[in-house]
């Protein structure tokens, strides 16, 4: 079994952080910034109708008008722009769909190879967010991030042992956000829901007895602390099991799917896809996923069915809106289901390049679950 851990969430890409890293934005920008990436699709898109600003700010605690003002700061310095395809109007990352790709996400297992990392969906609950944004604290959010992208990394790169965590000396943090000691302590003590900072090399400076004045009441012991421990709280990770090789496949799936919806101008919300996600699924993937003597001629089949059952969804979608517009599809994710079942049917009753595959998946399926798949049940 391949079970790799990791955080569970959206990725983030590094040229994206480097670019947040080269203007000096605001914290409430950043913020905003880290929400779009949660809520878009695998093209950094989001439909512009149907956004709003009050979900973010229901999410997060942070007042709209502030989010509004870091969203006005992202159009101003390139890093969102507005498009219409297919008179459909979108909020657009940019430089997401091009860093979403083959050639620039990488899926090696090196450090070099990755070309993102991921935030946490659980990033929007607490207050770490809103604390962070009312405090205008910018180079707290980007450490933040830089937390999030060492640990991606350290998982990609050490497994099971990434959970033992990192260190941090605290002249490091310093230097990096620009703060003193104090206020380090107390950026830590934001975001203790995400990360967990344990002091090492404590000491104590005490004050000098010439130096002694009456501004300093009591002249306390002063605390130092030479660096962290750090390790991601075990609540953001999950584990990504591949036993059978289908997270490319399905990756590759989810992305044509954003893809058709957007170009053929259909209107759709995070819902819809996940639907039709969990239709390709349940119905095509988790029964050629036994067919294991060659990955690309599986996927070749996953796809053909796919696209396929897509394809007539388009042609019924278009034609409903053009001959009847009053009873359009209702549930894009239960008409593509009923459209995948047929289509694999399809495949059984005529020709085809891969019937070989399809049958002996079919056979290992049903060895496996003692049951036929659901579109041989669906369709006797």
């Amino acid at each position: 079994m391949n079970t790799i851990k990791t955080i569970n969430g959206k990725k983030f890409f590094q040229d994206g952080l480097t670019k947040l890293k080269s203007y000096p934005l605001p914290a409430s920008a950043i913020c905003t910034y880290i929400l779009f990436h949660l809520e878009c699709d695998d093209y950094g898109r989001v439909q512009a109708n149907s956004f709003s600003l009050t979900k973010f700010s229901k999410m997060t605690g942070i007042p709209s008008s502030t989010l509004y003002g870091g969203m006005e700061a992202l159009f101003q310095h390139g890093f969102l722009q507005e498009l219409i395809i297919k008179n459909q109007p979108y909020y657009e990352i940019i430089g997401y769909s091009r860093w979403n790709t083959p050639e620039f996400n990488g899926q090696a297992t090196t450090e070099e190879g990755l070309n993102y990392f991921r935030i946490p969906y659980k990033l929007t609950e607490g207050s770490t967010l809103k604390r962070l944004v009312s405090s205008r604290d910018s180079s707290g959010l980007i450490m933040l991030l830089d937390l999030f992208n060492t640990f991606t990394r350290e998982f990609n790169i050490k497994r099971d042992r990434a959970e033992e965590g990192i260190t941090r000396r605290m002249s490091f943090l310093k230097d990096r956000m620009k703060k003193t000691a104090l206020k380090i302590r107390q950026w830590v003590e934001i975001v203790e829901s995400l990360f967990i900072f344990e002091p090492v090399g404590i000491s104590e400076r005490k004050p000098r007895k010439d130096r002694l004045t009456v501004r300093k009441k009591n002249n306390p012991v002063q605390i130092l602390i030479e660096k962290f421990k750090v390790t991601i709280n075990p609540s953001i990770i999950g584990e990504l099991e591949d036993t059978y090789d289908t997270k490319q496949v399905e990756a590759a799936v989810r992305k044509e799917v954003s893809h058709k919806l957007v170009l053929e101008g259909i209107k759709h919300n995070n819902k819809d896809i996940r639907d039709i996600l969990a239709s390709v699924k349940q119905e095509v993937i988790d029964v050629m996923k036994y067919y294991h003597a060659s990955i690309p001629r599986r996927n070749k089949v996953i796809f053909d069915v796919f696209n396929s059952a897509f394809d007539q969804f388009i042609d019924y979608y278009k034609d409903k809106k053009e001959n009847d517009p009053v009873n359009q599809v209702r549930s894009i994710g239960a008409f593509v289901r009923n459209s995948l079942i047929s289509s694999f049917k399809y495949i059984l009753d005529n020709p085809y390049p891969y019937a070989e595959e399809v049958h002996q998946a079919i056979v290992h399926y049903t060895n496996e679950h003692r049951k036929y798949p659901n579109f041989i049940q669906k369709t006797k």
